[in-house]
């Protein structure tokens, strides 16, 4: 199976940076043009209002503090959290951190503490596919239970041609007992919407030998 998880999870990262530097200019650049203003310091899990006062952070930002009231991490928000959300691509929202695991359509993933990167040290609860109603990691060949259709061993929308459809198990069936010809059909000349490339995803299905049930 194809180490995706870092891959995918380093386009969400790069995304909120992005965004978090690009706020984080446009502060700079407001302190700057109101820097007649004396600063405010707060303690850790407060931040400065515009009047001077100390405010409480998110109840759920990491200790490392926040800028302002929002829940997510970025400016005027958390700086960190001890566990997050995705939101979407360029939000991650902090949540109660002592609760076990993700909800279901999410999976965990555990940032090193070593990145230089907004999450660093957190785990973070990240969507599964779209196809998968619960999953291990990105992509359809990490899920766990299908939305729709299972076919051998990935999700599908809808079962392919060549296959029918067991409506009470919500699986495929290959009349022709051809996992390989099937799979390699399936995943080449459809236009399944995965995060892994074709031929990745191809890759991971095909190297497993669980059989279909």
């Amino acid at each position: 199976m194809p180490d995706v998880l870092g891959t995918t999870f380093s386009r969400t990262i790069i995304a909120i940076a992005a965004v978090f530097l690009l706020n984080n200019l446009r502060v700079v650049a407001n302190s700057v043009s109101t820097s007649t203003t004396t600063s405010t310091w707060c303690p850790d899990g407060r931040y400065p209002s515009q009047n001077g006062d100390c405010l409480l952070c998110y109840d759920y930002c990491h200790r490392s503090g926040c800028t302002g009231a929002s829940p997510f991490v970025g400016p005027g928000g958390c700086r960190n959290c001890w566990k997050g959300l995705e939101i979407n691509s360029t939000h991650i929202k902090c949540i109660i951190p002592y609760l076990e695991g993700c909800a279901e359509g999410y999976y965990l993933k555990q940032i090193p503490t070593h990145q230089s990167l907004p999450l660093s040290g957190s785990e973070v609860c990240l969507r599964c596919h779209e196809l998968c109603s619960s999953c291990l990691g990105p992509g359809v060949s990490y899920c766990v239970k299908c939305k729709y259709y299972k076919l051998y061993n990935i999700c599908v929308r809808h079962c392919p041609s060549g296959t029918q459809a067991d409506q009470q198990n919500r699986r495929c069936i290959d009349p022709s007992n051809n996992r390989r010809q099937t799979l390699i059909r399936y995943l080449y000349n459809s236009k399944l919407n995965t995060t892994t490339s074709p031929s990745s995803t191809a890759a991971a299905a095909l190297s497993s030998s669980t059989p279909q049930q």
